[in-house]
């Protein structure tokens, strides 16, 4: 009985970390535009152009299907020209696969 209790609590771990979320979430996306448009916070934005882009740029990381990689590219860079290429760039090489 113990041995099936420990069975399946393996079981559920591992069921936890592999169905870890992958793409990024609503914070992570924040994150991500804040970089994009070269601000810390969003109130730290110099025009309503500004703000929009980030509200933009926010919006696509939520539907757009990004990678954590390239979500650190942005965090660590901050080149979204750069890093969006190479996001494009790895999914067409999965989609090759």
């Amino acid at each position: 009985m113990l041995a099936r209790l420990a069975l399946l609590g393996l079981i559920v771990v591992i069921g936890v970390v592999g169905c870890r979320r992958k793409a990024p979430g609503p914070e992570d996306c924040r994150k991500l535009a804040l970089a994009a448009a070269g601000v810390e916070r969003r109130e730290s934005a110099h025009s309503t152009e500004q703000l929009e882009r980030i509200d933009a740029l926010t919006r696509e990381c939520l539907v757009t299907p990004y990678d954590r990689t390239f979500v650190r590219c942005m965090e660590e860079t901050r080149h979204y020209v750069v890093c969006r290429r190479d996001f494009a760039r790895r999914r067409t090489d999965l989609a090759v696969r």
